[in-house]
């Protein structure tokens, strides 16, 4: 949910999940971030030396080794077999070469910063402040994969790559026990690399290096007891009470309506009364401060206004 502009989805952008993935909230909790791009040029890759690049190699090396094997054993078929379902997965990578496009504002107009605010079914919230052309490119402009090859290629890639498969299958089959068992071994070898590196996190084989996320730290904490609390929290960061109206952001209910309209007004008192020493406090310590209000207890004169009547 936008803040400034409005606008909403019912979820992130998958560079967006990956970014906020590394660091999960706990449960009523509010987190306020504040996301720049240093170098607009650069964008998302894959990591140079993730955890999957790191199999490839083991990969590669274990390939070797049954080459150089093959030969020492002079093993024909396992030396084709080894060619082959090598180079079939060389080449189907190659088929399947992607790169991720990040659209990005066209415009030049100057907008002021946005907060963007993503409600978590665990009842946290996270805020990130973030200029609009962030915002586009992380939140609100679809997700592209473009292919380094076309539809036709691919087919064309694929149908070799099934041949290649066939013709290495039938090779290993033929070839010596001992390179049999060995095959087996790697192939079980690797397999269990790759199911490793499926389970380690997702951002871990990104460079999301072109993102700079800085935490932005409030009086209180993250943490919070209850929903109603972190909702209040969530309000007083991002200075605004109108993106609550979204639809399962709160209950709706003439109290609850009311509570957020005192939670408005309490907000926007703040703003009205904040001096210049609480701002050189707030630098000093890093700390941001929050309006005085209590919370708990409007909500409970909210409720009860309306169940009395």
């Amino acid at each position: 949910m936008g803040t400034r502009s409005g606008g909403t989805r019912e979820s992130v952008n998958h560079i967006a999940h990956l970014l906020h993935s590394q660091k999960s909230l706990s449960p009523y909790s509010v987190r306020c971030e504040e996301i720049t791009k240093p170098d607009p040029k650069k964008n998302v890759s894959a990591a140079k030396w993730g955890p999957l690049i790191q199999v490839e190699i083991v990969g590669f090396c274990m390939s070797v080794a049954l080459f150089v094997l093959s030969l020492v054993r002079r093993d024909g078929f396992a030396l084709l077999a080894t060619l082959l379902l090598s180079g079939l997965s060389s080449l189907i990578g190659v088929g399947s070469q992607y790169k991720i496009d990040i659209m990005s504002r066209r415009s030049t107009r100057n907008v002021p910063k946005d907060s963007i605010v993503i409600k978590y079914p665990n009842g946290a919230f996270r805020v990130i402040r973030c200029e609009e052309e962030v915002a586009r490119g992380l939140y609100w402009a679809p997700e592209e994969c473009k292919y380094k090859y076309g539809d036709t290629t691919y087919r064309l890639i694929s149908l070799v790559g099934t041949l290649a498969l066939m013709v290495g299958v039938v090779c290993l089959a033929n070839s010596t026990s001992l390179l049999q068992v060995v095959f087996a071994v790697c192939y079980l070898a690797l397999n269990a690399l790759y199911w490793v590196v499926a389970a380690l996190p997702p951002g871990s084989n990104w460079d999301l290096s072109c993102y700079d996320v800085e935490p932005i730290h409030y009086e209180g904490g993250e943490d919070n007891k209850s929903f109603t609390q972190a909702l209040w929290k969530a309000i007083a960061i991002t200075e605004s009470a109108d993106w609550v109206k979204t639809p399962g952001v709160a209950p709706v209910s003439k109290g609850w309506e009311l509570w957020v309209k005192k939670a408005k007004e309490a907000v926007e008192r703040h703003q009205d009364q904040r001096k210049s020493c609480d701002e050189i406090a707030e630098k000093s310590t890093g700390v941001k401060s929050l309006p005085d209000f209590d919370w708990e207890e409007e909500l409970t004169l909210c409720l009860d206004h309306y169940v009395k009547e």
